[in-house]
Order: C-alpha cells, then sequence, then structure tokens
C-alpha cells in the first residue's frame, strides 16, 4: 500500500498517505460492522460508519489515476471481493451462499471497470461521442450494482462515478461532489431520520447523509488534522498546566515527552460521553463548545481593536464594531437554542473550568509567560510575490462573497416560515 501523499488533481494541501487514508476508512467502515452485529445499540457507531464507503470510492478513483499497473490493481480487487464473500454471507445470511447481497468490493470493482471505460472513451474521442458514453456507462453501472445486489447497489457504483467525473479541485469540482453526494445519499437511498431543533424550528437530519462528511478528503484532507484534533485539546491543558493556570498536574510528560495525563484525563471524559449513547447529547455539547470559542474569540478580536488600534494590521475588518458585537450576540442566542440539559452541562463546565482557572492563576501563573508581540507569532509577515498576493486577494473575494450569501439564505430560510404564515 502507498505511503505517498495522496494529491488529487492539483492539489496542493493534502498531505496524508494512501496508507493512511485506508486505514480510517477501514475503522470506520469496522465501527458500522461493530453496530451490525454485536453492539446494536450504539448507534452512533453506524453514523460514523457512513463515512466509511465515499472514502473508499474516493480512493478507488484516485488509485485508478495513481496505480502503476491497473490490471494488477483490478486483479487484486477482484481477489479480496472473492475472499471476502464468504464471511459476508456468514454475517449477512448466517450461510455460506447468499446470493441476495454481496460485499462492497465488488461495487468498487464496477465502478473501477466503469471508470476505466470512461476514461479510455474520454482520451480516444472527442467531447460529444464521451459525454453520452459516459451517462450510458454510468446507467451501466447502476443497473449491474442493483442487479447484482452489491453493497449499496447502483448508488454504490454510482458513487465511484461522482468522484471521478468531479475530480479536481476547481469550485465547480467542489459542488458538484456535494450535489451529487447529497442525491445519492439523501434521495436515492435515504434511510433513519433524526429530528433536529435548531431556532425554534425542527428538521430532520438523514443518516445516510453523514456521508457527506466524507467529502473533506475531497475538500482539502480534513481527515490529515485527525490527529491534530485529537492530540491539539489535551496540549491545551498541558500548556496551561506548565504556565500555572491549571493544576499541574497535567503538565506531567513521558519519558517521550508526551503530555500523557493530560490526554488520559480528557480520553476518559470523551468514552464517558459516549457512554452516554445519545447523539444529540453529544452534539449539542460540541456545538456549545464550539459557539463559546467563537464568541470568546470575536470578543477577544473586538477588545483589541478598541484597546490597541495603534497595531499596525496585515488585514481590513469594516464594521468590526458593528459585526463583532452582533455575531458574539447571535452565537450566544444559538446556544440557548440547543438542547437543555447539554446547555446546562456546557454552563456548568464553563463555571468549573473558570473557577480552576482562576484559582491557580492567583497561586501558580508564572509572571515570565508574558503574551508574545504580532513579530514574534509571525502575524505581519506578508507575502512579498505580486501573483501570491493578488491569489490571495481573489480567494478573500470569493469566500466574501460565499460569506455574504449563505448570511443572506440562512436569514431568508429562518425568515420564510413567518412570511409564508
Amino acid at each position: 500500500m502507498s505511503t505517498k501523499p495522496i494529491r488529487p488533481a492539483a492539489a496542493n494541501c493534502i498531505d496524508l498517505s494512501a496508507a493512511a487514508l485506508h486505514l480510517i476508512a477501514m475503522a470506520l467502515m469496522l465501527m458500522d460492522h461493530l453496530w451490525a452485529t454485536l453492539l446494536p445499540a450504539q448507534e452512533w457507531l453506524t453514523c460514523a460508519g457512513r463515512l466509511a464507503f465515499p472514502i473508499f470510492a474516493f480512493m478507488t478513483v484516485e488509485g485508478y489515476f495513481h496505480t502503476h499497473d491497473l490490471k494488477k490493481y483490478t486483479l487484486r480487487l477482484l481477489l479480496f471481493a472473492l475472499l471476502s464473500e464468504v464471511p459476508f454471507d456468514l454475517m449477512y445470511g448466517g450461510t455460506w451462499f447468499y446470493p441476495v447481497h454481496q460485499n462492497v468490493i465488488w461495487t468498487l470493482l464496477l465502478g473501477l471497470l466503469g471508470v476505466h471505460l470512461m476514461e479510455t472513451v474520454r482520451k480516444k474521442q472527442k467531447l460529444w461521442v464521451s459525454l453520452p458514453v459516459c451517462a450510458a456507462v454510468a446507467a451501466a453501472g447502476a443497473l449491474l450494482g442493483t442487479l447484482g445486489m452489491t453493497d449499496y447497489y447502483g448508488a454504490g457504483v454510482l458513487t465511484v462515478f461522482a468522484f471521478y467525473i468531479f475530480r479536481g479541485r476547481k469550485w465547480w469540482c467542489l459542488l458538484g461532489q456535494v450535489l451529487t453526494l447529497y442525491w445519492i445519499n439523501v434521495v436515492l437511498l435515504g434511510g433513519l431520520m433524526y429530528p433536529i431543533r435548531l431556532f425554534g424550528m425542527e428538521f430532520e437530519l438523514c443518516q445516510q447523509g453523514l456521508a457527506l462528511l466524507a467529502l473533506g478528503v475531497a475538500f482539502g484532507g480534513d481527515f490529515s488534522t485527525m490527529n491534530a484534533a485529537i492530540a491539539t485539546i489535551p496540549r491545551y491543558l498541558f500548556t496551561m498546566a506548565r504556565d500555572g493556570v491549571m493544576p499541574s498536574v497535567f503538565a506531567k510528560t513521558s519519558r517521550f515527552q508526551t503530555p500523557h495525563v493530560a490526554i488520559i484525563t480528557l480520553g476518559v471524559l470523551t468514552m464517558a460521553l459516549i457512554a452516554t449513547d445519545s447523539l444529540i447529547y453529544i452534539a449539542s455539547l460540541s456545538l456549545f463548545a464550539d459557539l463559546l470559542y467563537y464568541v470568546i474569540g470575536i470578543l477577544a478580536a473586538w477588545a483589541l481593536r478598541r484597546r490597541r488600534p495603534d497595531l499596525q494590521r496585515p488585514y481590513r475588518a469594516p464594521l468590526v464594531a458593528i459585526g463583532a458585537p452582533v455575531s458574539a450576540l447571535i452565537y450566544l442566542y444559538m446556544m440557548t437554542q440547543l438542547a437543555t440539559n447539554a446547555f446546562i452541562t456546557g454552563v456548568i463546565w464553563c463555571v468549573l473550568g473558570l473557577a480552576i482557572y482562576i484559582y491557580c492563576s492567583r497561586h501558580n501563573a508564572k509572571a515570565e509567560n508574558a503574551t508574545p508581540t504580532l513579530e514574534q507569532t509571525g502575524a505581519l509577515d506578508m507575502p512579498q510575490d505580486p501573483a501570491e498576493i493578488a491569489a490571495m486577494d481573489r480567494e478573500y473575494l470569493v469566500w466574501k462573497v460565499i460569506v455574504a450569501a449563505a448570511c443572506i439564505l440562512a436569514l431568508l430560510l429562518y425568515a420564510l416560515p413567518y412570511l409564508c404564515a
């Protein structure tokens, strides 16, 4: 298995090996299978498992373009499809031969063969010839997946085709992936729906729709930050303990210089959350923390702008005096719309953490740990290449338009029920 970074179609921000991606997908798939066989009460396992297949589909397409020998690559898929069929049949049908449902590797194999056929036609024929051929191949692949009763049926084969057709990092490729996978997972596959209440309105979240989260791989390697996400929070606790504003026990490190006490403590807390067996509670508590971070960051930026207006800033933030407090109030209001038990837990946790912080900072804080200057942090460093500056300006303009459009759309969606009443 390759350990080289996967960089699909001119991507320059993914730095994650194929082996790592496969391990992540296999772990997610294992969670789904544990739910299906041994732990049916732990529904969060199958929710996490929804992300596995899109990653495998993505990797199948990338494997097609990166393999040195397509024939061997195809034969390996065929071999593992055959080897996996008997255990799969035993799990699903309780018998050695269960013809009404085949394992997922057959789905990936059909997708790979279809991708090869479409790519061969695309290279040899003109656009007006290749388009109808690709449409016919997609229809045939979906039909074969359905008639062959492979895992995810024809929708699974279409998922592989979606990553091929919209392969790339241009905005229309990313939009195509989102829309296509939404249609496949929510419209075609559907399934269990979770009721969600937000802003006094009730929504339904499709469980299979969680598969769209796997697009983090295509959008820029979100899964490459998984290790950082796991390791970062304990290091916050470790750093604060080292600076004397949290109990010193969290500043202890192992012989490998790992803050093991902080990692184990937060790991135990995470397992305790999982043990609540409530996806809504866990999600609401996580959203409470995220919204609180936003409020703190917004107010801190606003306070710094008011207290130090003389600082040189390599960026512009127009109307921050209005936008910052308004945004903070909106986020605070959103926090009150979360599940009541999660909101109360979040408030208690914040009060407890603040009390510990105040106590430790008064008794243990180290005066030499001063906040670094902007020069020391590198925040004032600006690119010198005119092309890079122009690219950053274009990117800023695009995101400004997207954020403005998203805000307008959110306001319209919120106001629509009242306008139509």
